[in-house]
């Protein structure tokens, strides 16, 4: 048996890897685990591990880690397959596969194909009370969508993020979320932006007040306030495209895309030029010359972004 698994969500192929390699191990020694890294690993390497046999088990697992990294195993692939030994199990994990290629149709017709796509933000609620349940607690939707908006959407870090509520106590509440989580920082840098354009002066200075906290440096905030202006730029330029069609375009996360999208319509496109040649210029200020990087940024936020 062949089973690929592939896709853009590394935490859901990283998952669903753990639970092929528990079930084997379940039913087998687990020292008739192998796994190759292709980008290191020798092709006779690769060929002896799916052709050998195991000394320890009556099966085998081999497991196969970005075979597109090697030339001579890509070249042979599908004869290697058709030699490898009855009593090996393979399961191949490639991320990112030309869809174009042979060898991605070659997988596709001839293993167990399966593709992990990034979760769309509104499906993240139902997976994040999905996997509170299976570990023992209990979350609401509404509290979920809180959490998601507080950390973002990486699912690795929202399954930490779990962890560590439900070590505090089962129930995952709004109040156990404000108090044990720290807001996503590229998430707050949007609702920065959002407060300084808006001249709302107390929430930006807080906002900004709150990132320094956490030990997020100037330059850092800066490079963020770039991606989002990024960001705007990108749906402002996609005329009537929807943001779920911007994000597929773009390849930027269609969570991302959606958040920023109502502000970004608003923004004439020379008030974006005039931002982003303000904050290249403080860029430039803050490298070159001595000044208080504090006070320059939050000088750009409360006058700068007003306005331009």
């Amino acid at each position: 048996m062949v089973i690929t698994l592939t896709g853009n969500n590394d935490y859901d192929i990283q998952a669903e890897l753990n639970k092929l390699i528990s079930a084997f191990v379940e039913h087998h020694n687990s020292m008739a685990v192998e796994m190759i890294d292709a980008a290191e690993a020798t092709f006779q390497r690769i060929y002896d591990a799916f052709t050998g046999i195991s000394l320890l088990s009556n099966q085998k697992l081999v497991v196969l880690m970005n075979p597109t990294s090697n030339v001579e195993y890509m070249s042979k692939s599908q004869t290697l397959l058709d030699v490898t030994k009855g009593s090996v199990e393979i399961i191949i994990v490639e991320k990112k596969i030309d869809k174009r290629s042979g060898f991605y149709k070659f997988l596709k017709q001839s293993t167990d194909f399966r593709e992990f796509h990034t979760l769309d933000k509104r499906d993240l609620p139902n997976w994040l009370c999905n996997i509170v349940a299976q570990r023992g607690g209990r979350l609401s939707s509404q509290d979920a969508s809180l959490l998601i908006e507080r950390v973002g959407v990486n699912q690795e870090r929202l399954s930490n993020e779990v962890d560590k509520l439900l070590l505090y106590e089962a129930q995952i509440t709004k109040s156990t979320i404000n108090l044990l989580t720290t807001p996503d920082a590229q998430g707050t840098l949007f609702e920065l932006l959002d407060s300084a354009f808006t001249g709302d002066a107390g929430r930006t200075i807080k906002l900004y007040t709150e990132q320094r906290l956490q030990k997020v440096e100037p330059q850092q905030i800066i490079a963020m306030l770039a991606w989002q202006i990024h960001v705007f730029a990108l749906i402002k330029s996609a005329g009537t495209l929807s943001a779920d069609q911007i994000a597929s375009k773009s390849g930027v996360n269609p969570y991302v895309i959606r958040k920023s999208y109502s502000t970004a319509k608003h923004l004439s496109v020379n008030k974006l030029k005039a931002i982003t040649n303000k904050l290249s210029d403080l860029d430039v200020r803050i490298k070159s010359i001595n000044i208080n990087p504090d006070d320059a940024l939050q000088l750009f936020l409360l006058k700068d972004c007003l306005s331009a």
